[in-house]
C-alpha cells in the first residue's frame, strides 16, 4: 500500500531531504566542539568513519627480540619472536528518533521552505546532541560492568583496578580485570621488573620498583598506570585531590615518560577530569604558582578552563562523572564509526499511522584504545 503525504508539504520535505547531509555536518561540528574529548579526537585526527567489519583489531608490540653480546665461537640461535598481541572489540550502536505531526507541517507551510528546514534544523540538532552526548558519556564507562554491556567500551574498561591491594601508604594501584581480550594485571604475558632492595615500592603487593625502574617489556605491555592521590603520601601536609593532585599528576607523567620514552612525543597528554574537581586542581596548583596560564594552543571550547602544567593539558569534561580523572594520550586512542561521520540521519519520512514525518538517526561503532597509555587517578584514604 503507498503511504499518502499531503501534497502541500511534499515539496517541502524533498528540499529538507537534500540540505540534511549540510545540516547533519554543521551540528556535528557543533555538537564535537562542545564535548571536549571528541574535540580533542577530531583535532588530533583520530575519528574515523566509514570503518567496516563486525569486529575492530588491532596489534600491539609489547615483547621485543632477543639480544646477546657477540662472544667468539658461541653458537647462533634463531627464534621466530613473536613481538604482537592482537585486541579485538565488537561494534555497539545508539539509536535516537523524533517525530513532526501532520498540523505542525501544515501550520508551518504558509511561511514556505525557510519555516519547515529552520524547524528541521532544530530537529536535527537535538538529536545530534542528545546523540553525542550518550557516546561522550560511553567514553568514561566501564564495559564490562554490566550497566555498559550495550554501551560503546570506555576508558573505564581498561583501567579497572584492584582496591583489596591498594593502601594508604602506595602511590599506585595494581591494574586488573581484561580490556579487548587482554588481561590488563602486571605481568599477565610474563616478564619481569627491578625490586631494588632498601626502597618502599610503590605498591607494596607489588613489591617491585614499578612504574619505575626496569623491566622486560611484556611485563606492562597490557597495563594501565592507576595513581593513589588521597592519602598523606605525597608530602603536601594533608590528604584529598586538592592537597595532592598537582604532585601526582607530576609523578604520573614522569611515570608515563618512563614507560612509553618517544612514544610521548606528538600530542600533549590529556588530563581530564569532572568538573567538581577542576576548581580544587586550580586550587592546588595556584597555591604554588603566582599566575595561572591557559594552554596556549587555544581554549579547546572552554575560556579559561585549561591549563598547562609540566606538559600536560588540564581540563574539566562535561561527561565525566563527578570524583573521577584521566590521563590519556591521544594519538594512542580512537574512535571509530561505521557512518561517514558520528551518526546517520534518516527522514524526514512520512508515515500515514502516525500521520506525521518521523525522523531516525544512528551511530555505530565503538572506542580503541591502547591501555599503556592510560593513567587514572584513584583514592583510597
Amino acid at each position: 500500500m503507498v503511504a499518502i503525504v499531503p501534497q502541500n508539504v511534499a515539496g517541502h520535505v524533498n528540499l529538507v531531504r537534500d540540505l540534511a547531509p549540510t545540516y547533519w555536518k554543521g551540528v556535528s561540528d557543533l555538537t564535537v566542539r562542545n564535548f571536549l574529548t571528541m574535540y580533542n579526537l577530531r583535532r588530533f585526527g583520530r575519528l574515523t568513519f566509514n570503518a567496516r567489519g563486525h569486529t575492530q583489531v588491532w596489534n600491539a608490540r609489547v615483547k621485543q627480540p632477543s639480544v646477546f653480546p657477540a662472544v667468539e665461537n658461541q653458537p647462533l640461535q634463531f627464534v621466530n619472536t613473536d613481538t604482537d598481541i592482537q585486541y579485538f572489540i565488537g561494534i555497539k550502536g545508539y539509536r535516537t528518533s523524533d517525530y513532526m505531526g501532520e498540523q505542525e507541517y501544515l501550520m508551518r507551510d504558509g511561511a514556505g521552505d525557510i519555516a519547515i528546514t529552520d524547524r528541521y534544523t532544530r530537529k536535527s540538532q537535538e538529536l545530534a546532541q542528545a546523540m553525542s552526548e550518550r557516546i561522550q558519556r560511553a567514553f568514561w564507562c566501564n564495559g564490562n560492568e554490566s550497566a555498559f554491556a550495550y554501551d560503546f567500551a570506555g576508558i573505564g574498561t581498561a583501567t579497572a583496578y584492584d582496591s583489596n591491594t591498594l593502601t594508604n601508604a602506595d602511590k599506585v594501584a595494581r591494574p586488573t580485570g581484561s580490556y579487548c581480550g587482554q588481561n590488563t594485571a602486571l605481568g599477565s604475558l610474563g616478564g619481569t621488573w627491578s625490586a631494588t632492595a632498601g626502597d618502599t615500592p610503590p605498591n607494596a603487593s607489588l613489591a617491585n620498583d614499578f612504574p619505575f625502574g626496569q623491566g622486560s617489556p611484556e611485563y606492562d605491555g597490557t597495563s594501565p598506570l592507576i595513581i593513589n592521590y588521597g592519602p598523606n603520601i605525597w608530602g603536601n601536609g594533608g590528604a584529598g585531590f586538592a592537597k595532592n593532585i598537582v604532585s601526582a599528576a607530576s609523578y604520573a607523567m614522569t611515570a608515563m615518560l618512563h614507560r612509553g620514552g618517544q612514544s610521548l612525543v606528538g600530542a600533549p597528554p590529556q588530563v581530564a577530569m569532572s568538573s567538581n574537581l577542576f576548581p580544587q586542581f586550580k586550587d592546588s596548583f595556584r597555591a604554588n604558582n603566582r599566575q595561572i596560564m591557559p594552554w596556549k594552543d587555544g581554549d579547546l571550547g572552554y575560556p579559561g578552563e585549561t591549563l598547562m602544567v609540566d606538559g600536560a593539558v588540564y581540563s574539566m569534561d562535561y561527561a565525566i562523572p563527578q570524583n573521577n580523572a584521566y590521563m590519556y594520550l591521544p594519538q594512542f586512542l580512537e574512535a571509530f564509526f561505521l557512518h561517514n561521520d558520528i551518526y546517520g540521519p534518516h527522514g524526514p519520512e512520512w508515515s500515514t499511522s502516525h500521520t506525521g514525518y518521523l525522523y531516525y538517526a544512528s551511530s555505530y561503532g565503538n572506542f580503541k584504545f591502547l591501555p599503556k597509555y592510560l593513567c587514572r587517578f584513584v583514592s583510597k584514604t
